[in-house]
């Protein structure tokens, strides 16, 4: 990706992480953990939608506030209500997991957890904590140009992917009301994904000469909902889709823009932790041009 200074370099780097977080708690998750560390998680979870949540109003206040070029035009009014719409519905992700509470689920108090058992996926909640921390921290002084603003979208968008594919194997042994409020959340994560989504095939309609059907179809088919991949995974039909090859088959730019933002692990700098780890490009850029 392009060099970011400031804050808007520091919100990418950080929503990077949490989404390489996020696949590594997709396993840790997965029908080992205690009923306390899966408490502890979920809250642990809260916090980190409610960043994800300050990270997206600041997105859209970025985006009418004059501080990058003002959306013109029906595609600029529709990309902004998409980044609104993705911010109704990661409070909405948040406002599910508010509902528990650990003294009417266990009025005995927690049952005690097993560190052996359960630090890894305790591990994956604190560095996806960190990390959500470190991007609503810098979010406030986002500026720059509306690329940066379509990268920052593209690093949401993927951590929300993350988050929507490890929460529901946290849900899958998870006790009532556990099981419903974390189901209902990655549901409203996925939602948040599309608007994201969204944003960027109305983003991409103002600087292109392409259909805008071909293009929003292309789009999403190169960045499938996770519902949609799950499907695919049930059918057996799915196949591993190249962000490249779809940038280099529909959008007016280089596809060599579409790699230059992964690293190798231990190449990139990141925040001040040794267990940081950086992490690796996975959704289609928009196309460039003038706005």
């Amino acid at each position: 990706m392009n060099d970011i200074p400031g804050a808007g370099d520091q919100v990418l780097r950080a929503l990077n992480y949490l989404g390489d977080f996020a696949e590594r708690a997709a396993p840790a998750w997965a029908g080992r953990l205690t009923i306390r560390a899966g408490y502890d998680i979920t809250v642990t979870l809260r916090s980190v939608l409610s960043r994800l949540g300050a990270v997206a109003d600041n997105l859209h206040r970025y985006q009418l506030t004059g501080q990058a070029e003002p959306a013109t035009g029906t595609a600029g009014a529709d990309a902004v209500s998409e980044i609104s719409g993705a911010s109704r519905q990661i409070k909405a992700a948040h406002a599910a997991l508010a509902i528990l509470n650990a003294k009417a689920i266990f009025p005995g108090g927690l049952p005690g957890g097993d560190p052996a058992r359960d630090a890894a996926g305790l591990t994956a909640a604190d560095l996806m904590l960190r990390a959500a921390d470190w991007a609503a921290g810098a979010s406030p002084e986002l500026s720059g140009t509306p690329e940066d603003r379509d990268e920052i979208v593209i690093h949401l968008m993927s951590a929300l992917d993350g988050l929507g594919l490890a929460i529901p194997n946290l849900a899958r042994d998870a006790p009532e009301p556990f099981r419903t409020a974390l189901t209902t959340t990655a549901t409203c994560l996925d939602e948040a994904f599309s608007h994201l989504r969204e944003y960027l095939i109305f983003s991409a309609a103002a600087t292109t000469h392409l259909d805008i059907e071909e293009l929003a179809q292309n789009m999403r088919r190169g960045i499938p909902l996770r519902t949609e991949r799950e499907r695919e995974r049930a059918s057996g039909a799915a196949a591993e889709r190249s962000a490249t090859g779809l940038a280099s088959a529909s959008f007016p730019h280089s596809p060599g823009d579409m790699t230059a933002g992964s690293h190798e692990p231990g190449t990139s700098a990141g925040p001040p932790s040794a267990a940081l780890r950086p992490p690796h490009g996975r959704h289609a850029r928009p196309p460039r041009g003038n706005r």
